[in-house]
């Protein structure tokens, strides 16, 4: 299956001034974000790369970059719950932080050109920091991107290339760049990328056996036990400098599960959110508190939050939170 450059690069997405905001300012073609939004960024974007300190760099591109959501259209909200359209296209991060040894051996520049030889690959542009790139793939249908995106990850991880797993996020803001040196597909077609690997299969079946086993092990726990639980976790999640306002879906993960406790998670849910980069204030947060719609059950809620805090600290976090309750 192929689909020609020139239905991708009229794809319609969102623009959003900041990664702070949930509502888009405009809707533009994916060609316009890929040239003439990234050559107004241009100044931006270099005056962000000049910044030494990261904590700075972080606060300055999340304040001052507008960016897209390239895998889906989105309606008043930035939220899965609130997609128009799905594009069918899916946007991969390769970070130098996850591939030392690779940009170690070889330029940037020649990676990328490695990468845009791939049949299923449309483009390949730098990162806003210009330390990693990102490029543009297309899929069979963007509700499956977990699929697609996981079996891409055992793809390129056969030869050394790690790619980021948070970019199968949908709601997740692509934050404008420049890169002189852009690579774009044009006057062709490009493959669709449809593959599903057997280790994404084996995966799917270990997340679920996982949050079968977790959900089974919660009913034997009373109500006040839960609470005392997730409350030691979101001290945890405090302790490790967790931060709610990088990425929004996560965010509203967390909100949802919390409001299944009621007042009880409600305080929770401010005591994160007053940690986060993104906080804009109280009010702000219980906006956003009114309007999630809680989890359908507690056993739902708990197995997609714990999910999440094993995703970015591992198999191993129960303990080193327990470990660091025993010190204090």
């Amino acid at each position: 299956m192929k689909i020609t450059n020139t239905e991708i690069e009229n794809t319609m997405i969102g623009v959003y001034k900041n990664a702070k905001t949930t509502k888009y300012s405009d809707i533009v073609r994916l060609k316009d974000f890929l040239i003439s939004l990234q050559n107004y960024c241009k100044d931006t974007v270099l005056e962000l790369r000049e910044i030494s300190d990261e904590q700075r760099q972080k606060e300055y591109k999340m304040s001052n970059l507008c960016g897209v959501t390239i895998s889906a259209l989105f309606g008043e909200y930035r939220t899965s719950n609130n997609i128009i359209k799905h594009n069918n296209l899916m946007c991969i991060d390769v970070d130098e932080e996850d591939n030392k040894v690779l940009f170690s051996k070889y330029d940037i520049e020649y990676i990328k050109q490695q990468i845009f030889k791939l049949d299923f690959v449309y483009c390949v542009c730098l990162s806003c920091r210009g330390k990693g790139f990102y490029f543009i793939v297309p899929i069979p249908d963007t509700k499956d991107i977990d699929i697609y995106y996981t079996s891409m990850y055992y793809k390129l991880k056969k030869f050394g290339i790690n790619i980021d797993k948070h970019c199968k996020d949908i709601t997740r803001i692509r934050f404008c760049s420049y890169d002189e040196n852009i690579l774009i597909k044009q006057d062709c077609e490009i493959e669709v990328f449809d593959e599903v690997s057997e280790e994404q299969i084996n995966e799917k079946r270990m997340e679920l056996k996982n949050t079968q086993r977790r959900v089974s092990k919660i009913r034997y726990n009373t109500h006040n036990e839960q609470l005392n639980y997730l409350s030691r976790t979101i001290d945890y999640l405090i302790s490790k400098g967790y931060d709610t306002g990088e990425h929004w879906a996560e965010w509203a993960t967390v909100g949802k599960y919390l409001k299944t406790f009621g007042e009880d998670g409600r305080m929770m849910f401010h005591r994160l959110s007053e940690v986060s980069s993104g906080y804009k204030g109280y009010d702000d947060v219980e906006k956003n508190w009114k309007r999630f719609e809680q989890c359908k059950t507690e056993d739902e809620g708990f197995g997609k939050f714990y999910t999440m805090v094993r995703n970015k600290y591992g198999q191993n976090w129960r303990k080193e939170m327990m470990k660091s309750e025993k010190i204090k």
